[in-house]
């Protein structure tokens, strides 16, 4: 009876673990399309500054925008570092949760990189 209850538990236990490491994936996954996604926004604010210069444009801000623009360039840095916070955590809870659990799990994962997001430069 004792066995049975150990191999029950042992068994939610891997279920469990297998689930967290199915979402850890998927958030690593997520991460991926959100750190595409804000260098795309990058690009195009980086477009839009060309463009502003080139049109002589740039120093016509009103001290008001000026101050909105450099309020959300400290917000969209917060933002950045806040997200590869969240990753490099996600990946260090992984690799050690992989690490307690040798052999529980023989399938093999993907292993996705974290690579840094692009500076700012405004």
């Amino acid at each position: 009876m004792v066995k049975k209850e150990e191999n029950e538990t042992e068994k939610l236990l891997l279920d469990n673990f297998i689930a967290l490491q199915e979402k850890l994936v998927e958030t690593i996954k997520e991460l991926k399309e959100i750190k595409k996604n804000l260098s795309e926004l990058l690009a195009i604010f980086r477009k839009a500054e060309e463009e502003l210069k080139s049109k002589g444009l740039q120093k016509d801000f009103s001290p008001e925008i000026e101050k909105k623009l450099d309020k959300i360039i400290e917000q969209n840095k917060t933002i950045a570092e806040s997200i590869i916070t969240v990753a490099e955590t996600l990946q260090e809870k992984k690799l050690e949760k992989e690490k307690k659990k040798p052999g529980l799990r023989e399938e093999k994962t993907e292993e996705y990189e974290l690579e840094p997001l692009p500076e700012f430069n405004f």
